[in-house]
């Protein structure tokens, strides 16, 4: 598989609080991840996308998320902008 120039993602614990959290993102961005595992209280979500713009305005439509206790990070990764962070409370987890 090649990787998207661009990658939203999206850490929660799972399960989670809301219970739904998993279902309620999908509706919201309407557009499947390319992959969504679960490993270690964790769902790691991605969508990828070919440029900047469409990523960071997809990122931002997401925000209400970052807002949730059990959302762990919010981030656009890709080849022009770097590491774009909305929210990222791992890094406080792995010290």
């Amino acid at each position: 598989m090649t990787l998207p120039a661009y990658d939203v993602v999206i850490w929660h614990r799972s399960p989670s609080n809301p219970p739904d959290l998993y279902e309620r993102i999908l509706e919201k961005a309407d557009m499947a991840p390319y992959e969504s595992p679960e490993f270690d209280g964790l769902r790691d979500i991605h969508w990828g996308f070919s440029n900047a713009e469409d990523a960071i305005e997809f990122a931002e439509g997401l925000l209400e998320f970052a807002a949730l206790e059990d959302v762990m990070k919010l981030t656009v990764l890709g080849e022009s902008i770097g590491r774009k962070v909305y929210k990222d409370t791992m890094v406080r987890l792995q010290k």
